[in-house]
């Protein structure tokens, strides 16, 4: 049985966001995060795990807060 995608929702994630994301890569093949317009550093920590971890990450940008 194909295990579905983990989805998580951010706004301005920190540092320790990363630290945490470790735990869903054990549980999951596919992460999907949806940031909810995040600063500019924020987004480049994003980025930078999306740079990381290529095909199991997938992430979208909204450029403002959407609840």
């Amino acid at each position: 049985m194909k295990i579905p995608p983990a989805l998580i929702i951010t706004y301005n994630p920190t540092t320790d966001f990363r630290k945490h994301l470790k735990f869903f890569y054990e549980e999951f093949e596919q992460i999907i995060i949806v940031d909810n317009g995040s600063n500019l550093k924020a987004c480049n920590l994003l980025e930078q795990e999306a740079e990381d971890r290529l095909s199991s990450l997938k992430i979208i940008f909204n450029e403002e807060n959407l609840g």
